[in-house]
């Protein structure tokens, strides 16, 4: 299945951290409850994905020290998978 089509199909638009990291996520894989504790708890304020990048070492950094992940982007792509195997209800 094109994922592409897949998203054109269903007008999927980009996620919003708290979409993406779910209740669920978080505590299954940290030792927050949300996005929003976790980002707090690192002294991160992200309103959006443009504001990753100037801080991408030292949330890399964060995320290594406090979750199951090597890094910020291993922690996106875990959350991407489980989203969209629920999406897909497979």
């Amino acid at each position: 299945m094109n994922l592409k089509l897949l998203a054109e199909s269903n007008k999927i638009h980009p996620l919003s951290l708290r979409k993406l990291f779910t209740q669920s996520f978080m505590t299954r894989y940290t030792n927050y409850s949300t996005i929003d504790e976790f980002l707090k708890g690192g002294n991160f304020i992200i309103n959006s994905h443009t504001e990753i990048n100037p801080i991408r070492r030292e949330l890399n950094s964060y995320v290594k020290n406090t979750t199951q992940f090597s890094c910020w982007q291993d922690m996106v792509y875990k959350a991407g998978e489980e989203f969209i195997i629920k999406v897909l209800d497979l």
